[in-house]
């Protein structure tokens, strides 16, 4: 009777495999965990009815808290509905899910191998073998893979933030423009009114025999090119709406609910409330420098990986074989010492770095893209500095104009249309100065409506550039958020 064939070592050793592989995935997946972080929206507290204080920046909440209501309100449906900013979200997402994973050790390699003709030893036939292969990685390589991740992760976020940023620009520029459409069309309606009013009276001048049929033609024609700038009016607040719509994701007729009245009166101004001094030494904090500086920091790190590869990659083999017992007559007759005993072995390999061309290019490639991100970031810095410096000086001249039309212009058009109206009235003027004087005013008037929209579009573009609302800027020290520290 054949001897019963051991198969202890046979299992033990596959079990010690299957060990191996557990261990390996376990070890991985303990080395992947993220350390817990703080996202940079968390840190802003009491957020404006219905925002969620996850999905934006501290910056946005801020300038969404200081906006008057009905346009707070446009500006968080854009935020929450652009298709742009719900892209870039989901592609934080996923470089998230993919930073998680990033100090995970490489899949190790399993390989299963059966002989169709089993070879000989002396021991017995070789039935089949398993080889478990794993590489691994230099100290510091997988933690630096997971810093590029992360930084990716917050580069997005800054990303998203400074288009949340343009986003909420774009839409108060366009709710202004709208807003200040629908003042000068009211100041044309009652124009219109006014003409009518004037139309009347000439008639009556000329049935009484004290007018001239000329008058009446005047007057009408000046109405009908008031239709014609009424029907423009309409038309560019159409093309408001439209664009608003687009950013919002509305079908393109959705109306917009925003004031018709004018624009809210400029912050007041202190002597060094614009100072370049005083605003330029936070540029550094703006997203737009954080998100160049975070792609900066993240080539530096490649650069060093591509420098790691010239030395050999690392990797362990354990390998299995299965060994069956002597079936031929010598080996039943007397059986070899150890006979069907299975094999284990251990083996290390290197992967040799042998073809220097291809390394040299990765380090000359991975070097001008780090050079290239520290331009970026001095392009942004000279992008905002220059926007600051248009800004800042434009405000003041603005002011300037709002004053002059607001007092001297305005009321000597007044009183100019009051004068014509009197002489006209009394006989001693014709309807084509009283239509001047009219049309004086009609210009003095929307001249002022959009000097007031002009400075409030400055303002919007100062609190884009230094990503500040206005009542903090106009503070004696302004604060602006703390810009997020080095992952590392």
């Amino acid at each position: 009777m054949d001897p019963a064939p051991d198969r202890t070592g046979r299992w033990c050793g596959l079990g010690f495999v299957l060990t191996l592989v557990l261990a390996s995935q376990s070890v991985a997946t303990t080395a992947a965990a993220p350390p817990p972080q703080t996202a940079a929206s968390e840190t802003a507290t009491d957020p404006p009815s219905g925002t969620d204080p996850h999905r934006f920046g501290a910056r946005t909440l801020a300038l969404l808290k200081s906006l008057e209501p009905a346009v707070g309100q446009l500006v968080h449906e854009v935020l929450e509905r652009n298709p742009d900013l719900a892209r870039l979200r989901h592609q934080t997402r996923a470089a998230a899910a993919r930073a998680d994973g990033a100090a995970a050790l490489p899949d190790p390699e399993l390989t299963v191998k059966s002989w169709l003709e089993p070879p000989q030893t002396r021991v017995g036939p070789q039935e089949y073998s398993l080889a478990l292969r794993q590489r691994l990685p230099w100290r510091g390589d997988r933690s630096r893979f997971e810093r590029i991740e992360r930084l990716e992760v917050r580069r997005l976020e800054a990303a998203a933030e400074v288009l949340s940023l343009d986003l909420l620009t774009t839409t108060r520029q366009l709710a202004e423009e709208w807003r200040f459409l629908a003042v000068e069309e009211r100041i044309i309606e009652n124009e219109r009114e006014t003409l009518l009013r004037y139309e009347r009276a000439a008639q009556a001048r000329y049935a009484a025999g004290t007018g001239l049929q000329q008058e009446i033609v005047r007057i009408q024609a000046e109405i009908t090119r008031v239709d014609l700038r009424l029907s423009e009016l309409r038309l560019r607040r159409a093309e408001c709406e439209s664009s608003i719509n687009r950013l919002r994701d509305r079908p393109g007729g959705t109306l917009v609910a925003l004031p018709t009245t004018s624009t809210p009166d400029p912050p007041a101004l202190s002597e060094d409330s614009l100072a370049l001094d005083r605003l330029s030494p936070s540029i550094s904090t703006r997203p737009r420098v954080e998100a160049a500086r975070l792609a900066e920091r993240s080539a530096a790190l490649r650069q060093e990986l591509a420098a790691r590869q010239r030395r050999p990659a690392l990797g362990v083999e354990l390998s299995f074989t299965a060994v069956g017992d002597r079936r031929d007559a010598v080996g039943r007759a007397t059986p070899p010492a150890g006979n069907g005993d299975d094999i284990v072995a251990l083996s290390g390999s290197l992967t040799l770095p042998v073809w220097r061309d291809r390394l040299a290019a990765e380090r000359r490639a991975t070097e001008e893209a780090r050079r290239a991100a520290a331009e970026s970031i001095r392009l942004v810095r000279s992008e905002i500095a220059a926007s600051l410096a248009e800004v800042t000086q434009r405000i003041p001249r603005l002011n300037e104009q709002l004053s002059l039309l607001e007092g001297v212009l305005s009321q000597q058009a007044r009183e100019a249309l009051r004068s014509a109206e009197t002489a006209y009235s009394t006989g001693r003027l014709n309807a084509v100065d009283l239509l001047d004087a009219e049309v004086v005013l009609l210009e003095v008037r929307i001249a002022l409506e959009r000097t007031r929209a002009d400075l409030a579009l400055a303002w919007i573009e100062l609190e884009r550039a230094t990503a500040t609302p206005a009542a903090k800027l106009t503070a004696s020290t302004p604060t602006t958020p703390d810009s997020p520290g080095d992952p590392s």
